[in-house]
């Protein structure tokens, strides 16, 4: 009771949390408030530290404050559902769900009405959307005026004052609004659309000093969604984008507070899924090759080149025009044009057949049989920010089908007096990559995988042993990989590394993988196990100072348990 009512100390360490979850809801038009779920949570932690430094001249400096947030909204929309109320489907039976509605049309009353229902059909009958935006944010900061924040959270902001230095940072940034410490946010009025806007500001910092700031972000937005194609088939859909940004920089303030940033440092990446397909037989539908970015960038090139712009800028534009070309160049086609459709994800597929042991080819021989084959395409994007400017430093286009076809097969243990399983899987992928020092130079990789694994396993057959029933079990396997890569370049100020025989680009290295593995095992009661194998992988290089190699390797094992005594 000396200097207060009650003195619980110093404080030297504050930590503090705010979560926010929220549900809205729609306007119950059409009766979409069943069938659309929205969800979102908002939630801070924010942290400040005082180390107690006794020199006052730094004591504000040695503070220290940082808060980490995750701001998170998830839609469901259950289209189908929501479609077949619209046009009056009856739900499917609960037993037994059917891959389409078949409706007749005769009974529609109109041809409009099967136009409709067709319609529906093609654009309307996916199970489920999930729409997910995800961000993540984080900043640190040292050097903070004040105490801890508490009294600017609960006791200025919540009831419309703003914020005091003397009692630390301010309430928006505790909430993870603002970036800098006793920054903030005013609402400014425009005379556009929506007529008003966050203008934010910097604050001060503590007098004569000089920091690091940190901020990083991460934003991640994906769609997810389904459908049946065909009894047994279902296509999946996947859209996705992620946003990561981080950034240094120094603050340097006078003998007021004021801040200059100097020193930024920040790096953008850029990862979405893409749309861009190969050449078949010498078809490309969409053209997206690379004599199609030669093709963009050559055009670019003549403007700059003829324009009065100094040696340095014509450089950097140039290096600008290849990278706008090379992204435009392998892209199949995009909906949306500008920066909007660069940030808007295409999508990939993956298509899975469940069922095809019922076909009467195999029917009485196998018992469970699938196919796979899924499409994955990505464009990559690093950028670098200073006080120089913005410069994109590398770029990376892969596609590729991861199966291109997958086979899985059990077969009837009863037919072949044992299990057997086989599967066979075949991939494919393409990458394209441009770095800022390579120049011109596009790099190029391929891989081509084929693998193929069976196994076969009999347990506790009999057979008479010198008036002795022995319980036996065998064991068979085979493995095979193929396994091709090759990594090419293409000069687009060279035609001839990108025409001709080197159409796929001039051959760097290449190597192909082969690798044979049969197996067998042979087991006698517990008794006695007998193994073999037989294993070869070789390796083979193209365009490298080795040649390859192969190495063989065979061995037998043998085991036997003997137990007994007096």
């Amino acid at each position: 009771f000396n200097k207060k009512m009650i003195d619980l100390g110093v404080d030297n360490l504050h930590n503090q949390t705010v979560t926010l979850n929220m549900k809205p809801k729609l306007p119950d038009i059409a009766g979409i408030t069943n069938y659309i779920d929205i969800t979102g949570t908002f939630n801070t932690s924010y942290q400040w530290q005082d180390p107690m430094q006794q020199d006052k001249s730094i004591k504000d400096l040695a503070k220290r404050a940082g808060w980490n947030n995750t701001i998170r909204f998830n839609t469901a929309i259950r289209l189908r559902a929501m479609s077949d109320s619209w046009f009056g489907v009856m739900p499917a039976s609960p037993t037994k769900r059917p891959t389409t509605n078949k409706l007749d049309s005769t009974t529609l009353g109109s041809v409009v009405d099967g136009i409709g229902k067709s319609l529906k059909t093609i654009f309307l009958d996916w199970e489920k959307i999930d729409i997910t935006l995800n961000q993540t944010n984080s900043s640190l900061n040292p050097g903070v005026y004040g105490s801890t924040g508490l009294s600017n959270f609960w006791t200025r902001d919540l009831i419309g004052g703003s914020s005091l230095n003397e009692y630390g940072p301010s309430a928006a940034y505790q909430l993870g609004l603002v970036e800098h410490p006793h920054g903030g946010f005013k609402v400014r009025g425009k005379n556009s659309f929506p007529f008003f806007y966050f203008d934010t500001y910097a604050g001060k910092r503590p007098p004569n000093g000089v920091m690091q700031d940190n901020f990083n972000q991460n934003t991640t937005f994906d769609i997810k969604t389904s459908r049946p194609l065909w009894e047994g088939a279902v296509l999946d859909l996947t859209w996705k984008t992620t946003l990561g940004f981080n950034r240094n920089q120094t603050v340097e303030t006078d003998a007021n507070g004021n801040p200059t940033f100097t020193n930024i440092i920040a790096m953008e990446s850029f990862n979405r899924t893409f749309f861009t397909f190969p050449t078949v037989f010498g078809f490309n539908p969409f053209n997206n090759t690379i004599d199609h970015v030669v093709e963009l960038y050559n055009g670019r090139k003549g403007a700059i080149l003829n324009s009065n712009l100094d040696t340095i800028t014509k450089n950097k534009q140039l290096q600008r025009a290849l990278a706008e070309s090379f992204y435009e160049g392998l892209e199949a086609f995009s909906i949306t044009p500008g920066r909007a459709g660069k940030f808007l994800p295409s999508f990939n597929w993956g298509i899975r057949w469940e069922g095809l042991e019922k076909w009467s080819l195999w029917k009485s021989l196998i018992k469970r049989m699938t196919v796979d084959h899924a499409y994955m395409s990505t464009y990559q994007e690093n950028v670098n920010i200073t006080d120089r400017g913005r410069a994109i430093q590398n770029q990376v286009v892969q596609y590729g089908f991861s199966p291109l076809i997958g086979v899985n097969a059990t077969f009837d243990d009863k037919k072949l007096d044992g299990t057997l399983t086989a599967t066979l899987r075949w991939s494919t992928t393409t990458s394209y990559q441009l770095n800022t020092a390579a120049r011109s130079v596009i790099s190029n990789q391929n891989t081509n995988e084929i693998t193929a694994q069976a196994s076969y396993l009999m347990r506790g057959f009999e057979f008479p042993l010198f008036g002795i029933k022995l319980k036996n079990d065998l064991e068979y396997s085979f493995l095979f990989t193929y396994k091709a890569n090759k990594t090419g370049t293409y000069d687009v100020l060279d035609k001839s590394s990108y025409q001709g025989q080197n159409k796929d680009g001039r051959t760097l290295t290449g190597n192909t993988q082969i690798i044979i593995e049969p197996r067998a095992r042979y087991s006698i009661s517990n008794r006695l196990t007998a193994s073999a194998f037989f294993r070869y992988e070789g390796t083979f290089n193209e365009g490298a100072a080795q040649p390859g190699y192969h190495t063989t390797q065979v061995g037998v094992d043998l085991k036997i348990n003997i137990a007994g005594g007096r």
